[in-house]
């Protein structure tokens, strides 16, 4: 039974609104975003694609400050994106963050240079597909990876072992952060 999903959305949905709890609730991903982002290979001028952005759309806002990237945040609950789009307007980032309601599996129209997918978003193989068709092969997506013992609660992408590039995370729901390339044969894992 999946219960942290929908206490997570509630939680970021109440955090949305009051800014502190917003920053605070954000804090921890500081460091999970520089290393997604360098693991991605993101530059300045980039244009990063946030997969399951939430209410509190926190990895598009580290990102937007830590490698001045341009964020196209997409959620699939309009609650959230609401939410979102209101919480990007008063940090400011408006110019910087475009929030939008659309489904990870079934984008369409959107360019982007890479892409961060949330542990949240699901499901996560045929976002990996559909992120294929939409960028030119080699694009780098970043999934993240739920813990050992949270997979009844996390969708997962089946990677072969050893087979993607990967970086650990101090994160209580997620161990590590894999990058796959658009294009790329991944041999999927028993």
């Amino acid at each position: 039974m999946r219960i942290i999903q929908p206490l997570v959305g509630l939680f970021e949905n109440l955090s949305s609104q009051v800014p502190i709890m917003a920053s605070l609730y954000g804090r921890p991903y500081i460091e999970v975003v520089r290393r997604e982002l360098a693991l991605a290979e993101v530059e300045a001028g980039d244009v990063l694609l946030n997969v399951g952005c939430g209410a509190v759309p926190f990895t598009a806002m580290h990102a937007a400050a830590l490698a001045d990237v341009t964020v196209v945040a997409v959620d699939c609950c309009e609650r959230a994106v609401l939410n979102a789009s209101q919480c990007v307007k008063r940090m400011g980032l408006e110019d910087k963050i475009r929030v939008m309601h659309q489904r990870g599996e079934a984008l369409t129209g959107l360019s982007f240079s890479s892409a961060i997918v949330a542990l949240q978003a699901e499901p996560k193989q045929v976002i990996w597909e559909q992120l294929s068709r939409l960028a030119p092969p080699g694009t780098p997506l970043v999934f993240r990876v739920p813990r050992s013992g949270l997979s009844e609660h996390y969708d997962t992408l089946e990677i072969g072992n050893g087979q993607a590039e990967a970086v650990s995370q101090p994160m209580k729901t997620f161990d590590r952060s894999v990058m796959v390339r658009t294009g790329v044969s991944y041999g999927h894992s028993a």
